[in-house]
């Protein structure tokens, strides 16, 4: 009865005051709703780039990418498309290819400028890589006219390039010009929604060819950055990378000049990116969490000046110290979790509107929300308990003269 006693002085208190306390919550709106799109965005980006398996099959996946092992990398310079030395062979692919249950395709980039009758595209824009049929499986790619390279010997183009070169997405039989030699496109993929981002290729803007059509420009030797491997289980997969491990040590004689990546591995640099902005944001926003506890802070602060009467009353009349205290440590609390519902949906809602323009839509654990109302919640509590404790340490005789 006490304690809803303390709850109604405190909403009239605050009703009483609504525009300083509408202004109040504001503070500890803005931060709340600052994290919580930090940590819903970077909860989507995160397991977009997570690498645990192929978002588009659900198939556990693994990429063996040329190069020895990298130390100290640095999470702003690592490329993602190509590595300095191509280290992986096509023998190596094929060898690959023989293991059971398990699916392998080889991924050589080639940088170039892509030329057609009607436009052109640069290097920058466009992804141009040599595979072979199994790719499809894996990247889960769908062929919306024509064939894929495994059914035909020319260059398979995603929807977005096909509008960029020939301004349409029906664009069989024409013709791209790569350093100066004519490929015919046999094939244009449907739009992918979802890319395979642990392949570091965007298949709408791609061109595929086979891989004895891209060695046509690369000196006859096809110069195979990674290898994209899938199972269809998490225990198919490491007991077929335990096998590729072998054979490539015995291809490579020993030498460790190609890495196999599993898991949060193969977008390491991309997720501490990630996390390190996830990090900088979140300091942002509770900044401004901080900023909105010292609102409360001095509201409360004037409150208490502007009740000094109301305390020596209720002193005079038997409420103890403790009384006092939770009667205004009540108020604000009530203060920070409002600001942080309010927060909360506002952010929610931010972080939806900033996902729609992006390539991912934002994820919500159920621990972002205890976090964030939890965290409004005590902010609203330590910043009540200075003024609570000022409020009892005043003389009731001297308040009552107010």
């Amino acid at each position: 009865m006490l304690l809803k006693n303390h709850f109604e002085n405190a909403t009239q208190a605050l009703k009483a005051n609504r525009g300083r306390t509408f202004l109040t919550i504001i503070g500890i709106t803005v931060g709340i709703a600052s994290i919580t799109m930090v940590l819903s965005l970077a909860s989507s980006v995160t397991k977009l780039f997570g690498g645990q398996q192929n978002i588009n099959t659900n198939e556990p996946v693994a990429i063996i990418r040329s190069g020895g092992q990298k130390s100290g990398a640095n999470i702003f310079t690592e490329a993602d498309g190509s590595t300095t030395v191509n280290t992986l062979t096509e023998q190596d692919v094929s060898d690959l290819g023989k293991i059971s249950n398990l699916k392998t395709a080889p991924i050589a980039f080639l940088h170039s400028e892509l030329k057609a009758r009607d436009g052109k595209v640069d290097t920058q824009k466009a992804a141009i890589i040599g595979s072979t049929g199994s790719l499809k499986s894996i990247a889960n790619l769908e062929v919306s006219e024509g064939q894929f390279i495994d059914e035909a010997d020319g260059i398979v183009v995603g929807q977005q390039l096909s509008v960029d070169l020939f301004g349409t997405d029906k664009s069989i039989g024409n013709v791209i010009n790569i350093h100066g030699q004519p490929v015919t496109v046999a094939g244009v993929l449907k739009n992918v929604s979802h890319p395979a981002k642990h392949l570091n290729v965007d298949f709408n803007n791609a061109a595929i060819m086979p891989l004895s059509v891209i060695k046509r420009f690369t000196q006859n030797t096809a110069q195979i950055q990674q290898i994209a491997v899938a199972a269809d289980s998490r225990e198919q997969l490491q007991s077929g990378l335990s096998e590729a491990e072998k054979i490539l040590h015995k291809n490579h004689d020993g030498n460790n000049d190609y890495r196999i990546l599993t898991g949060n591995e193969i977008n390491e640099s991309k997720s501490n990116l990630v996390n390190l902005l996830s990090f900088v944001m979140a300091v942002i926003g509770s900044v401004s969490l901080i900023v909105g506890g010292v609102g409360i802070m001095n509201i409360m602060l004037v409150n208490v000046a502007e009740r000094r009467r109301e305390v020596g009353i209720r002193r005079a009349v038997g409420a103890t110290g403790q009384h006092i205290i939770n009667q205004f440590v009540i108020e604000s609390a009530i203060v920070g979790l409002l600001g942080g519902i309010i927060g909360y949906v506002l952010g929610l809602c931010g972080a939806y509107i900033v996902g729609a323009y992006l390539s991912f839509t934002p994820y919500i654990y159920w621990q972002t929300i205890v976090i964030t109302i939890f965290l409004s919640l005590l902010i609203g509590i330590i910043a009540g308990l200075y003024p609570a404790f000022r409020a009892t340490k005043r003389d009731p005789i001297e308040s009552l003269r107010y």
